[in-house]
């Protein structure tokens, strides 16, 4: 294999244009990320190559004002990937940059790098936004090479997944979960739940996730637009001594997994709060498909591996600042 060209050289560098580019891409995140034997990045990788048959150049095309995405190409192969996903909820447009991925053969070459300075100069000339960008916690050089561009850490978060198929084979049928603290929602409990939940899942990055809190509000029926989410949503409130100790939220999605959100104040009580209400969800209300849950990391680590969650990865929150002239 001969070396790359020197990353300088914008010429490596073009649109992704074609469904065989995605199917390309497809390939190439899960060489790079290792996502072989990771049963949601599969899930992903899959959705991934039945949208790129299913879309047309046309179609591709006409995303860009949604997802854009760049690759290197090295020798009339697809060996480097960037893609920017642009999100326009609210008053503030934000784009993300994601899927930074390069074939291993050409890692430690400076393709992600000069990936990473080309859409950054590319983000300049453009309507201006706030960008952002996930990365891997323990993804030290990665980190560092963010930084030099001027993004600044926000916060982290753990991502767990529960699987409720695997988890059956190892269940323990002799535990007994004391569950008479534990029942649905009250309505006096949304002013502690709604200050949880913005403390545990901050607006700045709450964008990126499938949620809308208004719709978890107990008045939201009021609003006919939050019809159609109320029916995939259940609150469940843990009350020891007849205070409100916290709340799971378990909403039901249309995705590969359905999402569970805890509104649970950060206290020595956490991980055993965290712990019974994970518990009462498996065990009373029975889910049948894949939950996932984002939770900041560090807190209730103890009680969500116990009710029988894995550690997905851990993701570092950044945003770019532009350095001051």
């Amino acid at each position: 294999m001969s070396s790359p060209t020197s990353p300088n050289q914008s010429e490596h560098i073009r649109r992704v244009e074609t469904p065989a580019d995605l199917l390309a891409v497809a390939d190439l995140i899960e060489i790079a990320f290792d996502l072989k034997g990771d049963p949601e990045g599969q899930v992903v990788i899959r959705q991934m190559r039945r949208a790129a048959r299913q879309r047309t150049p046309a179609a591709i095309r006409a995303l860009r004002s949604s997802t854009e995405g760049f690759v290197w190409v090295e020798n009339d192969e697809i060996v480097g990937n960037i893609t920017l996903m642009h999100f326009h909820k609210s008053s503030k447009p934000r784009t993300l940059i994601a899927n930074v991925a390069v074939a291993p053969a050409y890692q430690g070459l400076g393709i992600a790098t000069a990936l990473t300075d080309y859409v950054m100069r590319y983000l300049d000339n453009k309507p201006k936004a706030e960008i952002w960008l996930q990365v891997r916690s323990d993804n030290a050089q990665a980190i560092h090479i963010y930084s030099k561009y001027g993004f600044k850490f926000e916060h982290a978060i753990a991502q767990w997944r529960y699987s409720p198929a695997i988890n059956a084979l190892f269940r323990k049928t002799d535990k007994v979960t004391p569950f008479h603290h534990v029942s649905r929602r009250r309505l006096s409990d949304w002013v502690e739940q709604s200050a949880w939940l913005n403390a545990n899942y901050p607006e700045d990055t709450r964008w990126y996730q499938n949620v809308n809190f208004a719709a978890f509000s107990p008045w939201a029926w009021l609003n006919p637009a939050n019809w159609i989410e109320l029916p995939n949503l259940q609150h469940i409130a843990l009350r020891p001594k007849g205070h409100l100790a916290g709340v799971l939220t378990w909403q039901q999605n249309a995705t590969s997994a359905d999402q569970i959100l805890l509104a649970l104040p950060q206290s020595t009580n956490e991980d055993a709060s965290a712990e019974i209400l994970l518990h009462y969800l498996i065990e009373k209300l029975n889910p049948t498909r894949d939950l996932q849950l984002e939770y900041p990391v560090g807190r209730a680590t103890h009680g969500i591996q116990n009710a029988g969650f894995v550690l997905a990865r851990n993701l570092d929150w950044m945003r770019f600042e532009k350095p001051k002239p």
